[in-house]
């Protein structure tokens, strides 16, 4: 039986919903959702044109060709691991957990923020996450912002809080 979604919930979904990346359960959800509130229909034909407008002005372009090895080198560079490099590796232990669910990029970037602020410098946090972007967002985001991610298999991370 699928959980039924709070507006607020389906909101942040709408572009994953867009896009197609929401599966299973998820995708279950949505639709039971949408099914059930005008509102949120109305909030995501606007959301829909806006995607499509977006999508004519910034055409989809590949990443560069090596951009997973400069990701891989930058976070080697700044003392954080390469996520995979040890196939069969232990994850680290974690000191805080957050489920971040289907949120995409902005969303969960400002939910991994807010908690990782609220922890201590060198404390370890794991972060579940289903949405696809992750893999490059968040290598991405801990190079800019000086965290280091340890460790990362699928859609879960361990991400350590810079030094303040």
């Amino acid at each position: 039986m699928n959980r039924v979604l709070t507006c607020e919930e389906a909101s942040r979904r709408f572009f994953s919903y867009l896009d197609r990346a929401l599966s299973g359960a998820a995708a279950d959800e949505m639709e039971a959702h949408l099914e059930a509130c005008l509102d949120c229909c109305d909030k995501l034909a606007f959301s829909r044109q806006l995607d499509a407008f977006v999508k004519t002005r910034l055409p989809d372009a590949p990443p560069p060709v090596d951009l997973e090895r400069r990701i891989r080198d930058r976070l080697t560079r700044e003392g954080g691991a390469s996520p995979g490099d040890a196939p069969g590796a232990l994850p680290p232990t974690a000191d805080r957990v957050l489920d971040g669910g289907d949120q995409a990029c902005g969303e969960l970037l400002l939910a991994v923020k807010s908690t990782l602020d609220a922890m201590q410098a060198g404390e370890v946090l794991k972060l579940i996450c289903h949405d696809p972007g992750a893999r490059v967002d968040l290598p991405v985001w801990c190079g800019m912002t000086r965290h280091s991610l340890l460790w990362s298999d699928e859609d879960v991370y361990y991400i350590r809080r810079r030094a303040s």
